[in-house]
């Protein structure tokens, strides 16, 4: 009778076993439909002609897809890049290309030499299909938590959608993955609710690293909510010395992959000096307005009505949407009450009845916190200085994400709770009608975010397939493709990244460099890259500097090979024309022109031709204070700070006035004092210290005009943009306009006033710009010629 029974029992098992099999499959099927309806519908051109359209082609946007597939057509599985930062060549790790990807493919275009010509296609591939990954994801986690089929369907799909993650298809192509952060939180739950162990602990650990070698923030972000929610759970757990063991564990799968993707960086990172100090910390950080306000959709309109004009930093966009914003203050009186009821603080119990989740919503808020640096912008900026990694990921806004998913996740199984409670009270109708409410208003708002994507992500076609670009640039690939040339320099010259020396270049420019470094299979004299080396970008940027001045990076060139210069038709700075001027015109295209240059005439130093150019006019030169101008008539003056030549420009910043990063007022020029006219001020500045001079230039310098009691900037100059580089000092040039004689003109230096770091600045020269100034002066058995400030050897 016994054996009876248990056969029988076995069976129902078996039944119930394949029934919920069969619900399984025919809920991830109506998910599928879903979803793939969806996507068809928005993205189906897309889907359809992955390789046909660029996201983005300008920006972050244009260089990712180009070190992605650059790196691919190296078929080079290495971390390292010789396409760009020539001659240097760049770290992978530190381009965005999706390193892990990029170097699977790379192995593969061996055997598959033309699998580069469809990177941008695979890219925009996945990153469409990434959002059926979070949907399936999603629906596992609501399955582990047992949420009512309907609702688990439904609600996985509203919050894959609502995912303000999807305007990283706009440039940060790496984190427009919605998925990673919800598959962290599946392995969690396995290890949490279903008691799992060893296999989901390695599985943590295994996503973190591959998200690391993806993008370095999924990386931290995945490894962060691991740490965070850990440490949570093992505070609550303090006697329990079986869950306490369990709390170290997870810990670890979430400290592992920090510690292996950074020994790896370091080991395979040849390049030095690159900057530890990024600048962007306290502005790229989330606030309220960026995650409780929408970005696009039907309640968009409100916010300005109610609000006025609100600025939402981009990096920190992690919208959750009305649904969650009501059900969040629903959650918060209900625990106010439960809290005081109880005398003690705690989320209510009947809301969220599984203790996982409430340590995933508190560590969601934690979280939240430090992606808008709470407490640190609130005075307490030095614990950036104790945790230096902090300011290594200054796009700290990007981590409320994670709160996006927890709370969204939340209110769906605070949503199940109540549609149980009210299914088990007969009140079937208001049950049923949460069950569609919930999800179906988080679905509403999400409309509009892919009415948006879908429309700008088929707006420009893939400028990485020839027939795209424009006749004139086709032919020109063609017609120099059986050139030989070592590489190829564009201009305007750009060079982004150290933060210390640079350039940045805009969209035409990028596309130029980015487009003929591919299609001329050439390594690109310029950089776009994160945290860059700071001395090799000094090299870099001293490469234009005037060619009286010694270039460090003169060795680093083949001398066998010409350069290819690419200029654009416009306005170019007065030392690139100068290049321009020494090349020889190879293809002549619409906007843009084609060059080459030997290593000799690109080095060729100009000493010779401007002191023969003073000596053949210093008959006619006039003395005044101690100087032979072209004309006494015309305004100079001139501050040394008190420090008289001579100066040494080469090894030290001796004999130079000294301020700290703070407000410096250079010149006043007070009203009805001169005649109207264009002006230049020129000051040098000391560029070297401490890493390779960190942070020495990353002040601004404004040109300020007062005028019946009203301030107005009239001109920024940044002096890291400065190609004069004479050793260890900047010449930094300051055109002014003075057109309004009875106003207050100020040139005024205004450094980072949370530095304690001095800067220094020397021989300050204010003139007319129509006036030519020269001095003779000696050091350490050197002659030197000054003109207009600048210091030209004998």
């Amino acid at each position: 009778m016994f054996a009876r029974i248990n056969y029988s029992h076995s069976l129902i098992d078996e039944e119930l076993t394949q029934l919920r099999k069969k619900y399984k499959l025919i809920s991830s099927g109506i998910l599928l439909i879903l979803m793939s309806t969806f996507l068809l519908s928005y993205y189906g051109e897309v889907l359809t002609h992955p390789n046909q359209y660029s996201f983005s082609p300008k920006g972050d946007g244009i260089k990712n897809y180009f070190v992605f597939i650059a790196a691919i057509k190296s078929q080079d599985p290495s971390l390292e890049i010789e396409y760009m930062n020539y001659p240097y060549g760049e770290g992978l790790l530190f381009v965005d290309a999706h390193p892990a990807l990029a170097l699977v493919l790379a192995s593969l275009s061996k055997p598959f030499p033309n699998l580069h010509e469809y990177g941008v296609g695979i890219l925009n591939f996945l990153m469409i299909f990434s959002l059926l990954i979070t949907a399936f994801i999603l629906k596992g986690i609501f399955g582990i938590l047992k949420v009512q089929p309907w609702l688990s369907i439904l609600g996985a799909f509203a919050i894959t959608l609502l995912n303000a993650q999807i305007f990283r298809m706009h440039g940060h192509f790496a984190l427009a993955y919605g998925f990673f952060v919800p598959s962290i939180i599946y392995g969690i739950l396995q290890i949490e609710i279903k008691g799992k162990g060893r296999f989901w602990y390695l599985y943590l650990s295994f996503l973190a690293v591959l998200y690391f070698f993806t993008h370095a923030y999924a990386g931290l972000i995945s490894s962060v909510l691991i740490i965070i929610y850990s440490g949570i759970k093992l505070l609550s757990q303090l006697k329990d010395k079986r869950n306490l063991l369990a709390s170290v564990y997870l810990a670890l799968s979430g400290i592992a992959p920090v510690g292996i993707f950074y020994s790896i960086a370091k080991a395979f990172d040849k390049h030095t000096g690159r900057t530890s100090n990024p600048w962007g910390l306290f502005e790229y950080h989330a606030d309220l307005e960026t995650v409780f306000l929408p970005i696009l959709g039907p309640f968009n309109p409100l916010k300005g009505k109610w609000f006025g004009p609100i600025h939402q930093t981009e990096e920190g966009w992690a919208y959750v949407g009305v649904m969650t914003i009501i059900g969040l203050l629903f959650l918060i009186c209900r625990s106010a009450w439960y809290s005081l009821k109880n005398k003690t603080l705690s989320f209510d119990r009947f809301l969220i009845q599984d203790k996982p989740i409430r340590i995933l919503l508190l560590t969601s808020i934690f979280v939240l916190m430090l992606s808008m640096l709470i407490p640190i912008r609130f005075g307490l900026e030095v614990i950036v200085d104790w945790f230096p990694i902090i300011k290594q990921f200054r796009s700290i806004g990007r981590f409320a994400v994670v709160f996006y998913f927890g709370s969204t996740i939340t209110i769906i199984v605070i949503a199940n709770d109540l549609f149980t409670y009210l299914e088990e009270k007969k009140q079937l109708l208001i049950a049923y009608f949460l069950l569609l409410f919930v999800p179906g208003l988080m679905y509403a708002e999400s409309i509009a975010l892919h009415e948006d994507m879908s429309h700008n992500i088929t707006r420009s076609k893939n400028l990485f397939q020839l027939e795209n670009n424009s006749p004139s640039f086709q032919n020109s690939i063609v017609e120099l493709s059986d050139k030989d040339f070592q590489a190829v320099l564009i201009l305007p010259f750009f060079c982004q990244g150290s933060e210390n020396f640079g350039v940045i270049g805009d969209e035409q420019t990028l596309q130029l460099g980015f487009l003929s470094s591919y299609y001329l299979d050439l390594p690109l004299i310029g950089n776009a890259s994160a945290r860059s080396s700071i001395w090799e970008s000094k090299n870099m940027m001293q490469l234009l500097s005037s060619g009286f001045y010694k270039k460090s990076i003169i060795n680093e060139f083949s001398d066998s090979l010409p350069i290819l210069v690419a200029a654009r038709k416009i306005e170019l700075h007065p030392n690139e024309k100068e290049i321009v001027r020494r090349s020889s015109l190879i293809y002549d295209g619409d906007d843009f022109a084609f060059y080459e240059i030997s290593k000799e005439e690109l080095f060729s130093e100009t000493n010779s031709e401007e002191i023969n150019r003073f000596q053949d006019q210093r008959d006619e030169l006039i003395e005044k204070d101690g100087f032979l101008v072209s004309d006494t008539t015309k305004h100079f003056q001139f501050n040394d700070f008190g420090n008289p030549f001579p100066i040494d420009f080469e090894n030290n910043s001796n004999s130079a006035i000294s301020k700290q990063k703070q407000y410096f007022n250079l010149l006043t020029i007070e009203p009805n004092t001169l005649e109207k006219g264009n002006y230049i001020a020129r000051f040098w500045m000391y560029n070297n210290g401490e890493n390779y001079g960190q942070n020495q230039l990353t002040g601004i310098v404004f040109l300020q005009k007062s005028f019946e009691g009203k301030l107005n900037w009239v001109s920024i100059t940044d002096p890291k943009e400065s190609f004069e580089i004479n050793g260890n000092w900047s010449l930094v040039e300051v055109p002014i306009n003075y057109d309004q004689t009875d106003a207050k003109y100020s040139l005024v230096y205004i450094g980072d006033t949370k530095s304690e770091k001095e800067v220094y600045f020397k021989d300050f020269l204010f003139y007319d710009a129509g006036l030519e100034i020269y001095k003779i002066y000696s050091s350490k058995d050197k002659q030197f010629l000054f003109k207009n400030n600048h210091r030209v050897q004998f």
